[in-house]
């Protein structure tokens, strides 16, 4: 019993040692793309595309989802779109769903080393930039709605996920 109680307490401190060295605040840049054409400025045209498509599909398949245009904006998004592409775009009322717009897109490694991925961003009224599940990934002018033919790159942290501060932008 004895034994056994020594092995969970050092294997406890080993998981949090494990943890907390996961959580260091190494920083890494990260760049959001308006379209493409921007991203293959800086990556392979091909990768930049096939991550464009597949931001778009997540979007449709993540971005919130109103009844009214009016009640996406009243959540405070800079601006919304009908929501005609998804599966349950139309409710018992006749009317289209509605979403709000993609920003622009995030560019990344996926784990493993393996492809690119792209993740959707959009934005609210005050310019703070979300990715699917609510994540704030940066700052841009309060009332953009669109990034098409620019890119922002923010300083995130390296494990912890996207940040939210800006370290440039063009």
């Amino acid at each position: 019993m004895r034994k056994s109680r020594y092995i969970s307490v050092l294997l406890a401190g080993a998981a949090a040692l494990g943890l907390s060295s996961c959580g260091r605040n190494a920083e890494e840049n990260t760049t959001v793309y308006g379209d493409a054409d921007t991203c293959a400025q800086d990556w392979d045209a091909q990768a930049c595309t096939t991550a464009y498509r597949a931001a778009k599909e997540e979007h449709v398949k993540t971005a919130p989802k109103f009844t009214t245009k009016e009640e996406c904006e009243a959540a405070g998004y800079a601006a919304c779109e009908v929501a005609s592409e998804t599966p349950t775009a139309t409710h018992a009322g006749g009317g289209g769903m509605f979403m709000p717009m993609m920003m622009g897109y995030m560019m990344g490694r996926m784990m493993g080393g393996g492809g690119m991925m792209g993740q959707p961003v959009y934005g609210n009224r005050n310019g703070y930039m979300f990715a699917p599940g609510g994540r704030n990934v940066g700052q841009v002018a309060p009332g953009t709605t669109s990034l098409a033919g620019n890119k922002v790159t923010m300083r995130a942290p390296a494990r912890g996920g996207f940040g939210g501060r800006m370290s440039g932008g063009s």
